[in-house]
C-alpha cells in the first residue's frame, strides 16, 4: 500500500479490511513508513480459489475517514 499525498504523518494510524468471496481479513493499527508504504509480513490463508471475475472489497479506515474501493482488476506494476 502507498500513501499518494504530500505529507505521510498526516495520516496516523489506519486500518484495513479485504472482502472476498473467501471470507474477510484486515489489519488495525498499523502506519505507513517514512516513505509512505505499508508492507505487511504477515499472510493470511483462506481455503479456496478467487479468480478475475472475483471482485474484492477494499476498505481502508483512517482519522474519522473509510473509503471503500471494489478491485476489478489486477495491477501488475
Amino acid at each position: 500500500m502507498k500513501y499518494q499525498g504530500s505529507n505521510v504523518s498526516s495520516v496516523g494510524e489506519f486500518e484495513f479490511a479485504v472482502q472476498t468471496k473467501l471470507g474477510k481479513w484486515g489489519q488495525g493499527i498499523i502506519e505507513l513508513d517514512e516513505n509512505g508504504l505499508y508492507t505487511s509480513s504477515s499472510s493470511t490463508i483462506l481455503k479456496g480459489v478467487l479468480t478475475e471475475k472475483d471482485k474484492p472489497v477494499f476498505t481502508i479506515s483512517w482519522s474519522d475517514n473509510e473509503e471503500e474501493e471494489i478491485i476489478l482488476e489486477s495491477n501488475n506494476e
